[in-house]
């Protein structure tokens, strides 16, 4: 009996042993790996002085990942925290702190490995601050999502400890330091959880310098650290790679490199482009991208809160140094024009200024001198000063930053194409038509950003009035700059195709032309897959009503102007509610929007919205520039009495079509400024049109019944 049982155990061995040994050898890698760093730039990477890091980041989708977190830079620990929570997140700001250890080039903490039993230094102190954030951040969300699918994980490097941390703090899988002088033991440790876990963080380490010479020491021991990453992951199993910096270098904003390749993000080939349904655009993805597409691909996504989406590649005829140079060109070009943002608004400022002065001295000069001579003048600058952000939207068309002084050439390229639209509208046969020269700069305005908005917003994308990836708030659809300018031009619009109906005492016609127009603008503004603009039907209605009940004789009464504002919100509604009967991960922010409510999130949104909305008062550019423009006004106003009420109460006596305008579009405004999370900026520029074409018609008006100087 016990020779049988002997026999019986050899058999059973010999069967079992060549089994497990297959099973070993075709044991599969892991099902993600994501190799991070910080203030790692397309510019870093090279084939020739940084080798891994160019392969890594070459074989599949690449773009830029726009780091922004809760602050205008990031530092190493906000990054990974934010692909903790798996939404923006933040450390505390170190600024004048004294007992904690700071990175070199800004005042970002210096990561260190956990403790012996397991827990991330200072996450009390990270867990205090996100409780507070507007993103309602919870450091440990992908880690605790993780272990509840039953993932294994492997963390290498203080950074991928914070990304895999749990809610309580404590790396949930293992976790090995990384050295890159130490190159044996590195390696030994990226082999070991590659071979054990189903998702691998790795943090290579931080890049920091602002220029190439002071990054050059950091970014020679992240390249070290990503070859022997590299050489392990070759050894490896297929996989889907991830390749992310996830903070800036310095104190100030840079885009950052980002990579995916593997079947976790659809095999995406060489030089595609990099993105996600967070973007709509070719190129680009958010840090909470990486965290979503993390869970995603290890099938741990179910049920998380994430601000962030899954990324692909979008099939380009790109080689990959093709995308590398795009990607670098992009940077180069966000650079710029955050740089010229504040002067653009300062100078768009003075440009308005400056008509409205010298139409307070025509008034002034016509009382005591009858006929004015600076009718023309006036008349030319307002068409020039209503057509620059129309010329600075199309200004994207042409690489301007890559000149030797971008400003100069911005500058040049803006009152080129102003002037010129300006042209146009002094030609006879525009100017002889009513609101002829008006309409036609109202109505180029209103097209172009339309077109833009059908093409997928690539122009209002680091605009300069536009729309800034290094802000990381919105890629895609009606931006609120946007927004104000179609406020504002649409109902001059409406009224300028409405007056020759008008004209012919046929206001009904004229006002459905108005409803028409206006309804258009609307669909454009709110559908989810075009402008996906949650604050501006609710606007956009109430103002075009009121211009249609004007142009049609119907007087308001409280009763319509409430049934107006209500015809606002079921619009709004409407969008978002068919927004969220859409799949998850085709909603925009409308229907996330309704899934907040729904999850009685809402009043944590409402009150972000707010609180940038009071702070966007003190701390935008064209808040800034709107309180200059209105100390100008107001200062030469009382100093030389020529505050130019006189040209809107002629204009509008003369052309009631015009008031009909100007209520529409200061409705929309003051409900933008109300819905709306910039503030000031709706409002202003908005009126920064508004201004020059009812002064445009006046001086229309008063060269109709002037005799030639």
């Amino acid at each position: 009996m016990r020779a049988l049982l002997l026999s019986v155990l050899a058999v059973a061995l010999v069967v079992v042993a060549p089994a497990s040994a297959v099973a070993a050898a075709e044991r599969p890698g892991p099902d993600i790996v994501l190799v991070g760093t910080t203030g790692l730039q397309w510019e870093d990477v090279d084939p020739a002085t940084t080798p891994a890091l160019h392969d890594l980041t070459t074989r599949g989708a690449l773009g830029s990942t726009s780091v922004r977190s809760l602050r205008t830079s990031t530092c190493p620990a906000d990054g990974w925290l934010s692909l903790s929570a798996a939404t923006r997140a933040v450390d505390v700001d170190l600024r004048g702190s004294s007992g904690v250890d700071l990175l070199p080039f800004g005042d970002c903490r210096a990561l260190t490995d956990p403790g012996a039993d397991g827990r991330i230094p200072a996450w009390d102190v990270f867990t205090s601050v996100d409780a507070r954030g507007s993103y309602g951040a919870v450091p440990g969300t992908v880690g605790d999502a993780l272990t509840s699918a039953g993932r294994t994980t492997a963390a290498l490097g203080p950074g991928a400890a914070i990304a895999l941390a749990a809610t309580d703090g404590r790396v949930t899988g293992t976790y090995a330091p990384v050295d890159p002088a130490d190159a044996a033991a590195l390696s030994a440790a990226t082999a070991d959880a590659l071979a054990h876990a189903d998702v691998v963080v790795v943090d290579l380490g931080a890049v920091r310098g602002t220029t190439a010479a002071e990054r050059a020491p950091s970014l020679a021991l992240v390249e070290q650290a990503a070859a022997v990453v590299r050489d392990a992951l070759d050894a490896s199993a297929p996989t889907t790679l991830l390749v992310a910096s996830v903070a800036d270098a310095f104190a100030a904003p840079r885009l950052q490199v980002g990579a995916a390749s593997g079947p976790g993000v659809g095999s995406p080939t060489p030089g595609s482009a990099l993105t996600s349904a967070s973007t709509r655009q070719p190129g680009y993805v958010i840090t909470a991208d990486w965290a979503r597409t993390l869970l995603a691909a290890a099938g741990a996504d179910g049920g998380v809160r994430t601000t962030g989406a899954v990324v692909t590649g979008s099939d380009t005829d790109r080689s990959a140094p093709d995308a590398i140079a795009a990607a670098r060109d992009d940077s180069v070009r966000t650079v710029a024009v955050r740089a010229l943002v504040s002067p653009h608004y300062v100078g768009y400022a003075l440009l308005i200024v400056t008509p409205v002065l010298v139409a307070g001295l025509v008034v002034r000069r016509r009382a005591t001198h009858g006929q004015s001579r600076t009718t023309r003048a006036v008349h030319v600058a307002a068409l020039v000063g209503a057509a620059v952000p129309l010329a600075a939207t199309l200004a994207g068309l042409v690489p301007w930053w890559r000149t030797q002084i971008p400003w100069v050439t911005l500058v040049g390229i803006v009152v080129t194409l102003a002037a010129v639209t300006a042209g146009l509208a002094l030609a006879r046969p525009v100017a002889r038509t009513t609101l002829g020269g008006v309409g036609l700069v109202a109505g180029l305005t209103v097209l172009v950003l339309v077109a833009d908005v059908l093409a997928g917003s690539r122009l209002q994308l680091n605009g300069v009035i536009g729309t800034q990836a290094l802000v990381a708030g919105r890629f895609y659809g009606v931006n609120n700059t946007s927004f104000a300018l179609l406020g504002a031009a649409t109902p001059f619009v409406g009224v300028a195709l409405a007056s020759p109906l008008v004209a012919r005492g046929r206001r009904r016609l004229g006002a459905l032309i108005v409803i028409a127009t206006g309804l258009v603008i609307v669909i454009v503004d709110g559908l989810p897959s075009l402008g996906a603009d949650f604050g501006g039907p609710p606007a956009l209605v109430p103002g075009i009503a009121v211009t249609a009940l004007l142009v049609a004789g119907v007087r308001l009464t409280w009763q319509r102007v409430l049934g107006v504002l209500g015809a606002g919100a079921v619009v709004v509604a409407a969008f978002a509610i068919a927004d969220w009967l859409r799949p998850e991960a085709a909603r925009t922010h409308l229907g996330a929007f309704v899934q907040q409510v729904l999850d009685g999130e809402g009043l944590d949104v409402v009150a972000r919205k707010l609180s940038q909305n009071v702070g966007g008062i003190v701390s935008s550019p064209a808040a800034i520039a709107g309180v200059v423009v209105g100390g100008l006004l107001l200062w030469a106003g009382l100093r030389w009495r020529v505050l130019p009420v006189e040209p809107v109460r002629e204009t509008v006596a003369a052309q009631p079509l015009v008031g009909a305008a100007l209520a529409g579009a200061c409705t929309t405004l003051a409900l933008g400024f109300a819905v709306n999370d910039s503030g000031i900026l709706v409002p202003l520029v908005g009126l920064a049109l508004v201004i020059p074409l009812v002064l445009a018609e006046w001086t229309a008006q008063l060269r109709r019944v002037e005799p030639a100087a």
